[in-house]
Formats: structure tokens, sequence, C-alpha cells
């Protein structure tokens, strides 16, 4: 990872961030994950989703840190298939990229279960990034962020502004773990 830094090479940034979504943390079976009703909680995440800039705030960390390490970077739009190397190639030849990370953002609403009982409605976001190295198909760095943050009071309290700050304070947790993990790998 050292090298990563002090090298002149490009490094292409791919945000895959999907919309806030109902994530399931339970502790019975299978059972649990059947007897969720999603339907309540589709209103919440569509005025979370407008409340929340998430690809903003992604993309300010990334862009940030690797110009803080005098890093050139490049946001690329996703109009390849990431899980084949050979299109990744082809899509960034010629674009002087030499590396790229690909960054997946999973955010929205955690709930717990023990057995059937619905134990705690939480703020959760997940970064997943993985660093590649176009010239030799290495990975570089791979690594985890979760974040998750309790839900304090009523979550649909004054259209759901509890639920809202648990959610904002996971990614910003979840980010805060990220920068920190990236400079520790140095």
């Amino acid at each position: 990872m050292n090298d990563f830094y002090s090298d002149n090479k490009k490094v292409g940034i791919i945000i895959l961030n999907e919309p806030a979504n109902i994530h399931r943390e339970h502790k019975g079976g299978l059972v649990d994950i059947g007897s969720t009703n999603r339907e309540r909680f589709i209103e919440a995440l569509k005025i979370i989703k407008n409340r929340v800039d998430l690809k903003s705030q992604i993309e300010n960390f990334y862009s940030e840190y690797f110009n803080s390490k005098n890093k050139k970077t490049e946001f690329l739009k996703m109009n390849f298939d990431i899980s084949k190397n050979e299109q990744i190639h082809k899509s960034l030849k010629g674009k002087g990229i030499n590396q790229v990370i690909i960054v997946k953002v999973e955010y929205g609403l955690l709930l717990s279960y023990y057995n059937l009982l619905e134990i705690a409605k939480n703020g959760y976001c997940q970064i997943n990034s993985e660093i590649l190295d176009l010239d030799n198909n290495s990975v570089i760095y791979k690594n985890t962020s979760k974040s998750i943050k309790k839900t304090k009071g009523n979550w649909k309290k004054s259209e759901y502004q509890e639920l809202t700050k648990s959610i904002s304070l996971a990614i910003e947790s979840a980010i805060k773990s990220e920068k920190n993990k990236f400079r520790l790998s140095r």
C-alpha cells in the first residue's frame, strides 16, 4: 500500500451506492426474515433518501482524501460490468487510469430481531472498498467499514427525524472508519 501513494498512477473511482433500504440483523430463525412487513418502512425510506445526500458525502471523502495524498483521481460512470476485469480494462484503456477503487455503499434501516420480536430499529451504513491495479490485475486494498447507530425515541416522530438522524450518524461513522483504515494502511 505504501507504493500506492508514491507512484504517479491515476486512480479511477467508481461509487456504487444503493438507495436507502431495509437491512436485517436477527438472532432467531428464518421466520424472522419472512415476518417483516416491508411496506411500513417504504415511506420513511423515501423521505430519508431525499434528506441524506450519501453520494456527495462519499465523493467528497475520497476526493479530499486522495487530493491530500497528491494522488490524481477521476470519478467514473458505470457503463461496464465491474465483475469482469477485461471490461474494466477496455473501458479505461486510453484514459490514463492505472488503478481503480470500487466503493459499494449500503445504508438505511437495520431491524434487529430476537425470535419473532422486533427489538430495535437502527441507522446503518456499510462501505466496501477495493483498489485494483489494472497493470498487473492485483488487489492492492480491500476493506469493509460498517456502522450501526441507535435510533433514540420514536423512529416515526416528526417525519422520521430520529431515524434520519441515526442513519446520518451511521454514515458519518462509517466514513470516519474508512478514513482511519486508509490512513493506517500506509
